[in-house]
């Protein structure tokens, strides 16, 4: 074997390594530190306790909302340079350094020590300068696009692989099958297209009013419309091209009117150009329904997002998975920013 050739990984346990076990474990930290944050953003008792803090509550000057809001985008902060040090222990250069036994140990193992160290992260962020959570929400804001178009990239290659085995191209062995799977994909593509149609039909009615200021009635009349004619290009294509797919456009759509549809709603703070808007101090249904939808796709598409054909196998009993950490725990450190920007 030539010397800058790297050998895999094997992670050697003597009970079996569930690869779904070790990422629902990462699944958790993201899960628990978002409620923790919901639970301070909208609970004004609970942030009087910040108020001993003054570097939060020199600016809230001891309002609870404002309390609430900064806390969240520390303990993002926290969680975020809790996957960035994670990430750095993944590069190939530190795994080299480790040793493959010692790397192994600290991806899969010291869970406590683990969560020890998220929790002192999170402390130390309560002393840190407010001006400098001004900086980091910006930088937030890129880095949330970012893992928006990895997001959207990978719910559209599970669409695709979803796709694949219901709708194989060398078609299915048994007859049988086949006609359940043909029936199961246009009765999903059916769903998919009416909830599309379903949102856009709102947004609509809900995003374009006579009342509204001409440019955001422009902005959201672009946003609405372009989603309408996209869905009604790709099905078009999808039927006119070889190895086209009613099943992936109809999901494209959906996915895109259920991200158009959130975006007006919760960014628009005219009233009279959105129906559904309500003070980002009260909570509500849609709010919780948003917040939910959000956490859900953000943990699905990190611990999707995480997985590759590069690097390292974990072997437990019969199971071998290759599997990237880095770009997982990256993943993770950008995965967290949208929902915590909504709560924020």
């Amino acid at each position: 074997m030539a010397k800058d050739e790297e050998t895999p990984l094997q992670v050697q346990h003597t009970e079996p390594i569930s690869m779904r076990a070790v990422k629902i474990r990462y699944s958790g930290y993201i899960t628990t530190v978002f409620f923790l944050a919901l639970f301070f953003r909208w609970n004004s008792d609970a942030t009087y306790i910040f108020r001993i803090f003054p570097a939060m509550n020199n600016r809230c000057d001891g309002e609870t909302f404002c309390l609430g809001t900064t806390f969240t985008y520390r303990i993002s902060f926290a969680l975020f340079t809790f996957f960035v040090l994670h990430a750095l222990v993944g590069a190939k250069w530190v795994r080299k350094c480790l040793g493959h036994g010692a790397y192994s140990a600290i991806i899969t193992g010291g869970w406590i020590f683990k969560t020890i160290a998220l929790v002192l992260l999170s402390g130390v962020t309560l002393f840190i300068p407010f001006d400098f959570f001004t900086g980091y929400a910006y930088l937030a804001l890129g880095l949330s696009v970012l893992f928006l178009i990895i997001q959207t990239i990978v719910l559209l290659s599970f669409v695709y692989e979803w796709n694949e085995k219901w709708m194989p191209a060398d078609g299915h062995a048994n007859e049988d099958d086949a006609g359940f799977f043909t029936r199961a994909a246009v009765c999903s593509a059916f769903v998919l297209l009416s909830i599309g149609i379903v949102l856009s039909a709102l947004g609509y009615h809900w995003f374009i009013r006579s009342s509204c200021d001409s440019s955001e009635y422009s902005l959201h009349m672009f946003f609405l419309t372009f989603n309408v004619v996209f869905a009604v290009l790709s099905l078009v294509l999808a039927g006119a091209l070889e190895g086209g797919s009613v099943l992936v456009s109809t999901f494209a759509f959906a996915y895109c009117a259920l991200m158009t549809y959130s975006a007006i709603m919760s960014g628009s703070k005219d009233d009279s150009c959105n129906v559904m808007y309500t003070d980002p101090k009260d909570i509500n249904f849609n709010t919780i329904l948003s917040i939910a939808l959000a956490l859900a796709v953000i943990v699905r598409s990190s611990v999707s997002a995480g997985t590759s054909k590069e690097a390292f196998s974990v072997a437990g009993g019969d199971e071998e998975e290759e599997f990237n950490f880095t770009y997982y725990f990256l993943c993770f450190a950008l995965g967290g920013m949208p929902s915590f920007f909504f709560v924020g």
